[in-house]
């Protein structure tokens, strides 16, 4: 039994040996591939400011009604309304 662990671990092993390098010569070939020049079109981007005063706004999202509103959500979990470019002065929720 020992012995017949043993040959099989020397052919594993013969095998690595031998299918290691051919995997690397294959992977690291360079081929024929052909080089492409892109260039991406120029862009831009503006920001507008809409409204001030948060501290640690992490995240915008509209009300979805129809309505303009805008809910801000801050660092600290409380979430502002935004309306009519003014911030309320309850918070929606905190």
């Amino acid at each position: 039994m020992k012995r017949f662990v043993r040959t099989k671990w020397k052919m594993l092993v013969g095998l690595f040996r031998v299918a290691l390098p051919a995997i690397l010569l294959i992977s690291c070939s360079g081929g024929a591939g052909q080089s492409v020049n892109f260039t991406a079109p120029a862009t831009s981007i503006s920001l507008t400011q809409v409204v001030g005063g948060f501290t640690n706004p992490l995240a915008i999202t509209n009300a979805g009604d129809g309505s303009g509103r805008l809910f801000v959500v801050e660092q600290g979990g409380a979430v502002k309304i935004v309306r009519n470019g003014a911030v309320a002065a309850q918070p929606f929720l905190n």
